[in-house]
């Protein structure tokens, strides 16, 4: 009998630990919708009036265990990039989404490399830009817009939810320059329009702040800009999200489980139903470098 309860135990304890520490599931159907048509129509526009194009420049690289991506039991590493993204008009206007990280946090809490370079480039896009938006308010997306050498050259230029501008004092000492102390809070709880070809929505779930970007470019060429609501195109291939215990600790707060799982099932499905749209996890150095070698994407700013 002792054998028995003994075998149950270890049993149960094998099937708590694949549930929170490599379940990364999400339900067969979801409700969840991206108002791909409401951003279609908030971003309309005539072709010659729609971006050119959209570059990426990542200022950092690193890597992370598949199992912490999807939660497959899987210890294979994953190439991540910490990415900005301009999208960019033939005029010269540009949009810039996300603003990656400076050098201490890419080499000190990321544990990853630096591009000086890179960087340099990202802070002059960021000084020349017509809008900043930022995906979501975690420390490799948002806190060079708190860090900015010059930050009255960005702030009229920065549309920030509330909760990223809740967050920025954290990434500046506590206390934010005089031009960031201010900022009004950006609506996009609906689809808005940031200029022509171009709208955003909030997607709370990984975190309360959390957007989405559309584009529409010249050429008729759809984007969606997913943040971190997956890191890795694998997991809308897949249909699958980061595991419980990642979910828990690794993030403050945590994120909402519920809703990244049926938001990655809606993108599953969102795929399946429209091919031709180009999805853009922030990270996903493999997909982005297929891109740009299919000439969807540019590289470098």
């Amino acid at each position: 009998m002792k054998k028995w309860i003994a075998l149950v135990v270890v049993f149960g304890l094998a099937g708590f630990a694949w549930w929170y520490a490599f379940d990364g599931s999400t339900p067969a159907k979801s409700a969840y919708s991206f108002r791909l048509d409401d951003l279609r129509a908030a971003a309309a526009a005539e072709p010659s009036e729609r971006p050119a194009d959209i570059a990426v420049e990542a200022v950092g690289n690193g890597t992370a265990p598949a199992f912490a991506i999807s939660g497959a039991f899987d210890f294979s590493e994953r190439r991540f990039d910490y990415a900005s993204f301009r999208i960019g008009y033939a005029d010269g206007r540009s949009v810039i989404v996300d603003t990656a990280a400076d050098e201490d946090i890419a080499k000190n809490v990321l544990k990853g490399s630096f591009d000086r370079a890179a960087y340099r480039r990202m802070i002059a896009a960021m000084a020349d830009a017509d809008r900043i938006l930022v995906t979501h308010e975690h420390i490799d997306h948002l806190p060079v817009v708190a860090r900015y050498p010059e930050p009255a050259k960005i702030a009229p230029a920065l549309r920030l939810t509330q909760p990223e501008i809740d967050a920025l004092p954290a990434f500046a000492g506590g206390k934010l320059p005089p031009a960031l102390a201010n900022l009004k809070p950006a609506a996009f709880t609906r689809a808005t329009r940031i200029g022509p070809g171009i709208a955003a929505l909030q997607t709370p779930g990984h975190t309360e702040g959390h957007v989405v970007v559309f584009v529409q470019t010249a050429d008729g060429a759809e984007y969606l800009l997913l943040g971190d609501i997956v890191w890795l195109m694998e997991n809308v291939r897949d249909a699958t999200t980061r595991p419980r215990f990642l979910q828990t600790f690794f993030f403050d707060p945590p994120e909402d489980r519920r809703t990244v799982q049926a938001q990655v099932r809606a993108l599953h499905g969102l795929a399946a139903a429209e091919p031709n749209l180009v999805m853009l996890p922030a990270h996903d150095a493999d997909h982005m470098a297929t891109l740009i070698a299919a000439g969807k994407l540019k590289r470098g700013f």
